[in-house]
């Protein structure tokens, strides 16, 4: 057993993980449903109308619980800073994952009827700070991938494919299946 000089405050740190933890799994399970269902729009219910990225949000709390619960067994600076920069990695990956998935996600999605709206409600990552301006969010994508030089033929070839899947699915099974030599 590793002993800690602050017991109430590793306990809260182990709720916290379990409250993260319990964020980051129901937010997956909600979007994999959603996405069953929903395959061409965005999840804006449930936890996603908290954040943007709900389980990444999750998977912050998650960490920051972890870093909460270990401090009673920090005893020096190499360790204290260590765990410290740990945390704000974490945090920083999520926010910058967060972000270009955003990016990807206002080109995707912009046409879609109320989402302009639900982005300038729902928070990118962190509840309570406000959501965000999709023209914005847009323009600063397209810069983005016009300063990386890339195109929109891969996406175009993606709607294509979906596009031809949905045109075979409402097709009945005989059409389907129905050989050139058929009459």
């Amino acid at each position: 057993q590793t002993p800690t000089r602050f017991e109430r405050m590793a306990m809260f740190g182990v709720a916290l993980q379990f409250v993260g933890l319990t964020l980051e799994s129901g937010a997956d399970q909600q979007k994999q449903a959603h996405k069953r269902a929903n395959p061409d729009t965005p999840i804006r219910s449930g936890f996603y109308r908290l954040s943007r990225h709900a389980n990444y949000l999750g998977e912050v709390v998650f960490w920051t619980g972890t870093y909460i619960a270990g401090i009673g067994s920090l005893t020096n600076a190499v360790q204290w800073s260590t765990a410290s920069l740990g945390l704000v990695a974490i945090v920083m990956v999520m926010l910058g994952a967060s972000k270009s998935l955003d990016a990807r996600q206002a080109l995707k999605y912009r046409d879609l009827a109320g989402y302009g709206a639900y982005v300038k409600k729902t928070p990118l990552l962190f509840p309570f700070t406000g959501g965000d301006d999709l023209d914005q969010l847009v323009t600063d994508a397209q810069a983005a991938r016009s300063a990386k030089g890339e195109t929109n033929a891969e996406e175009e070839a993606e709607e294509e494919e979906r596009r031809k899947q949905r045109d075979r699915d409402a097709m009945s099974p005989y059409a389907r299946n129905k050989q050139p030599w058929d009459l």
